[in-house]
C-alpha cells in the first residue's frame, strides 16, 4: 500500500470516528443509500403528486395539469396563476 493510501485511509478512519461512526461499519453503509435512496425518491413521487392534487383543487385545474418547480404549483402554460408550496401546505393542513 502507498503512503498516500495510507494517510487517506487514516484519515478517514479519524474522520468517521470524529463524526461518531464506528469503524466496524466498514461497507454496508453503501447498502444504507441503496436502500434508503429508493425509499426517498419514492417518498418525493408521493409528496409532488399530493402538492398536485392539492393545488389543483386551488386553482380549478386537474392535478395532472399542475407544475412544481421553485417552490410554486403552476398550471402549464400558464405561469403568472401559481401557488406556493407553503400555501399547499397550509391548505393540506386545514383540510384534516
Amino acid at each position: 500500500m502507498s503512503a498516500c493510501r495510507a494517510r487517506w485511509r487514516r484519515a478517514r478512519q479519524v474522520g468517521l470516528q470524529a463524526v461518531g461512526v464506528n469503524r466496524e461499519v466498514g461497507r454496508w453503509h453503501r447498502r444504507g443509500v441503496v436502500t434508503g435512496g429508493g425509499a426517498v425518491l419514492r417518498a418525493s413521487v408521493k409528496v409532488r403528486e399530493k402538492i398536485q392534487r392539492i393545488a389543483g383543487h386551488l386553482l380549478e385545474a386537474n392535478a395532472a395539469d399542475i407544475v412544481v418547480e421553485d417552490g410554486f404549483a403552476n398550471v402549464v402554460g400558464v405561469p403568472d396563476v401559481r401557488v406556493s408550496v407553503r400555501e399547499v401546505a397550509r391548505a393540506a393542513h386545514s383540510m384534516n
